[in-house]
């Protein structure tokens, strides 16, 4: 299964009021086009997306936030990993 196929269908099982944060590669691109909606950040910055979705996540408690994240991105603040694994 390719990627985009898989955000299709996490798109279609997604409330209206989800959040999702995307990073900066071709998700941000492909997530767009499977899911447009204003309550989407597009394209962060390397190594921001999971700790902005953590952020949001414990802003907005009663809201679902989905990290959109990729390797390169995350290697680039793994400290992000154990903040999400803390709260």
């Amino acid at each position: 299964m390719k990627r985009y196929d898989c955000l299709k269908i996490m798109a279609s099982i997604m409330r209206q009021d989800d959040l999702a944060v995307t990073n900066i590669g071709t998700v941000q691109h492909e997530w767009r086009a499977a899911r447009p909606s204003r309550a989407n950040l597009y394209g962060l910055n390397m190594g921001q997306c999971t700790a902005v979705a953590l952020g949001l996540a414990l802003a907005l408690p009663k809201r679902t936030v989905f990290a959109l994240d990729g390797d390169g991105s995350l290697l680039l603040n793994l400290v992000a990993l154990g903040e999400v694994a803390y709260h």
